[in-house]
C-alpha cells in the first residue's frame, strides 16, 4: 500500500503564520491526513495537536521537532519531547542524532544545501558527521526552496551519500517536505509516499514511518510513483499513475525517461507503464544499490541535470516491492 505523508510543517508555536488548528484544517482540506508538526526548537504545539485529534480523528500525526542550530537543521520524527541543541558542536553532529535516537525517534537532515551565510545563517547543513549510518533520512526536496540550485543539489547530496556509503551501512531514506509556514499551492509540489506491507496497514503512523524509513521504502514524487520488484539480476518496474489524485486522468502508458544510477554505472531508457530489465545489461551488479528516477517523457539524458525528477527512490539489492 502507498500512503502519503507530509513531514515538515510549522505553526504559530514557532515561525509559522497559522495556529496549530488552522494548520490542521488546511492540511486536511488538501487531502493530507498524515503529517508531522515540526516547529523550530519547540514541542509546545503537540498537546494542542493531540487534543484536536482526540476531538475529531480525521487525521494522523507524528510528534515532530525541527532542531534548529547555527550549523544546520535536523528534522526529528517520533520524538517524545524537547531535544537540547544549544551546546551543539559543529565538529560533531553525531551527538544530536544520538539524542533523537535515545528518545526512540528518527533524525534526518533538512534542506542540506540551502544558501549559506550570509544569505541564511544555519540553513545549510554544516555539521561534521562521523558516522553517517546515524542519519535516518535526508530531505532531498524542500518545496519552499528553489528547484535550482537548492533542490537539485539536495538530490545529489543524498544520492552520493547513499551510493557511496551503502556498503558501510549508510542508507538514508529520501523524503520531501513542504516546510509549510503559510498556505501554499500544492498542485505541483513533491510529496513523500510510504510503501507499506499489508501487516502495517493498521499500525500507528509512527510505526509505519519507522518501517518505511528503515527499509528505505519512501518515495518522493510530484505525481507518478515508481514501483519495483528486484530478484537477482532482474528488475521489474511499474509506474503508478492512479494513487496521486493530482494526476488522475493521465494515461497509463504515459512515457517517462527512466534513470538508474549505481556505484558503478548510469543507465537511461524510456519507460511506458512497465518494463523488465536485466541489471547486468545495464552495467549494474546484482548486489549494488540503485537510485531510480523518472523524468518527463520529453527529457533527454543530457538535460536531466537541469530538471527535477518526477519521482525519486532508492532500490536496494535483493528487495521486493511491498504491495
Amino acid at each position: 500500500m502507498l500512503k502519503r505523508i507530509e513531514l515538515h510543517n510549522h505553526s504559530l508555536e514557532s515561525d509559522g503564520r497559522m495556529s496549530v488548528s488552522e494548520l490542521v484544517s488546511w492540511l486536511v482540506s488538501n487531502r493530507i491526513t498524515a503529517f508531522s508538526l515540526t516547529d523550530h526548537n519547540t514541542v509546545s504545539g503537540l498537546p494542542v495537536l493531540k487534543k484536536l485529534q482526540e476531538e475529531d480523528p480525521v487525521f494522523e500525526y507524528l510528534n515532530g521537532y525541527e532542531l534548529t542550530s547555527w550549523y544546520g537543521h535536523i528534522l526529528c520524527q517520533n520524538v517524545s519531547g524537547y531535544i537540547p541543541w544549544d551546546d551543539c558542536d559543529r565538529e560533531n553532529g553525531d551527538v544530536l542524532f544520538d539524542r533523537v535516537h535515545a528518545q526512540g525517534g528518527l533524525a534526518g537532515i533538512a534542506h542540506p544545501v540551502s544558501f549559506p551565510h550570509p544569505v541564511s545563517n544555519g540553513l545549510r547543513f554544516e555539521f561534521l558527521i562521523h558516522d553517517w549510518s546515524k542519519v535516518d533520512f535526508i530531505e532531498i526536496i524542500n518545496n519552499s526552496h528553489p528547484a535550482f540550485p537548492d533542490n537539485g543539489k539536495g538530490i545529489r547530496y543524498w544520492e552520493d551519500r547513499f551510493l557511496k556509503g551503502y556498503a558501510q551501512g549508510v542508507c538514508p531514506a529520501p523524503v520531501s517536505g513542504m516546510d509549510l509556514h503559510t498556505p501554499m499551492d500544492m498542485n505541483r509540489t513533491h510529496t513523500t509516499w510510504m510503501e507499506l506491507d499489508d501487516s502495517l496497514l493498521l499500525a500507528p503512523l509512527r510505526v509505519q514511518l519507522d518501517a518505511a524509513v528503515k527499509q528505505n521504502r519512501t518515495i518522493v514524487s510530484n505525481g507518478p510513483v515508481l514501483l519495483y520488484e528486484r530478484k537477482g539480476d532482474l528488475l521489474s518496474l511499474q509506474t503508478d499513475l492512479k494513487t496521486d489524485e493530482r494526476i488522475q486522468g493521465m494515461p497509463e502508458e504515459t512515457p517517462f525517461l527512466l534513470s538508474l544510477r549505481s556505484p558503478s554505472a548510469s543507465y537511461f531508457r524510456r519507460l511506458q507503464g512497465h518494463a523488465d530489465l536485466s541489471l547486468s545489461a545495464c552495467g549494474i551488479g546484482s548486489s549494488e544499490p540503485i537510485v531510480l528516477k523518472l523524468y518527463p517523457g520529453y527529457a533527454r539524458p543530457e538535460e536531466t541535470e537541469r530538471l527535477l525528477p518526477s519521482c525519486i527512490r532508492a532500490c536496494l539489492p535483493q528487495a521486493q516491492s511491498i504491495r
